[in-house]
């Protein structure tokens, strides 16, 4: 996140949040490692292909215990996550749509690193599921739950409130899951779409975000030109409730206003701190680059002062 040159693209957090996994539960870190990388390949490509990946990960077969998964013993987990926060949501499936999903995707396992079918683990049988009914495997499980109309309008209010705003509109929720499902659930085109839209450049959605750690720590060393130790930066987000590779459980992490406590503004506080009083001459080691904010010729501190609120405070200020 510090290094890309095109910021936007790096969506991989926001479906780390989605599709959350915790290093504290799969305790094998190349597997944590490798969904990063699963997630970073499809973050703008189709979102049936993103979900069909995540389904078949190491790391969330672990996460959710579906390498338990047998015909002899259905276990529900990823079949009801896959379900409640990965595609449709809450409301739009019963227990039972939960328990022929769980075993459809029976036998669907790892070898290590690698997805396995165990095929003498898979459920054979006929499943009855959102109204289909078929032999179905954990393939047919996500085609069916691409097919309705809950999974756009559910991952385009997630997007909104991700890059938008934090509680869109009804009307507007329903017009994005429209245009998501009628460009085929592509991620890249649905926020090109967004990004131009008169909605997102509305009084709704200007300064009404509260910054993740994530979003706060690195947003102010790329606008700042701070230089500073990858392990410092993740520790301060981490006191400030957002713990890379781990977030708090299934749901991700919760966002907006639980990023705001009485500890965890205390540790913005003393970053920004932290920041203000590095040393802008340091050749090595920690460095603020303030030759990169102000001009050293700069000498009026009107002209400063109207410098530095233009880039910090977006030009606005009583």
């Amino acid at each position: 996140m510090l290094q890309t040159q095109a910021p936007l693209r790096e969506l991989t957090l926001f479906w780390h949040g989605h599709f959350a996994t915790s290093s504290q539960k799969v305790t094998e870190l190349p597997l944590m490692h490798q969904q990063c990388e699963t997630l970073r390949r499809h973050a703008w490509g189709n979102f049936h292909d993103l979900v069909l990946a995540v389904s078949r990960d190491p790391a969330m077969l672990v996460w959710l215990d579906n390498d338990a998964n047998t015909k002899e013993h259905p276990n529900e987990n990823l079949a009801r996550e896959l379900m409640e926060l990965f595609t449709v949501g809450i409301g739009n499936y019963t227990e039972k749509d939960v328990r022929e999903a769980a075993r459809a995707l029976t036998g669907w396992h790892r070898d290590g690193a690698k997805f396995r079918l165990r095929v003498e683990a898979h459920d054979l049988g006929v499943k009855t599921f959102l109204g289909q009914r078929g032999h179905f495997d954990g393939t047919d499980v996500v085609d069916v739950l691409m097919q309705q109309t809950a999974t756009p309008r559910f991952i385009a209010r997630k997007l909104l409130i991700f890059f938008a705003c934090p509680e869109p509109p009804e009307e507007v929720v329903t017009e994005a899951g429209e245009l998501f499902a009628q460009m085929r659930l592509s991620i890249k085109w649905f926020l090109r779409d967004l990004s131009q839209s008169k909605f997102f450049f509305s009084a709704a959605c200007r300064r009404t975000r509260i910054a993740s750690p994530v979003e706060l720590v690195i947003g102010t060393c790329r606008s700042l030109g701070v230089r500073l130790p990858c392990q410092e930066l993740y520790a301060s987000m981490a006191a400030m409730g957002q713990d890379l590779f781990a977030p708090p459980n299934v749901k991700g992490w919760d966002g907006e206003k639980k990023w705001i406590n009485s500890t965890a503004w205390a540790v913005r506080g003393e970053f920004a701190k932290r920041i203000a009083a590095l040393a802008s001459t340091n050749g090595v080691g920690p460095r603020l680059n303030v030759g990169r904010l102000v001009p050293a010729g700069l000498a009026d501190p009107d002209k400063v002062v109207e410098l530095l609120v233009e880039r910090l405070l977006d030009g606005e200020l009583a």
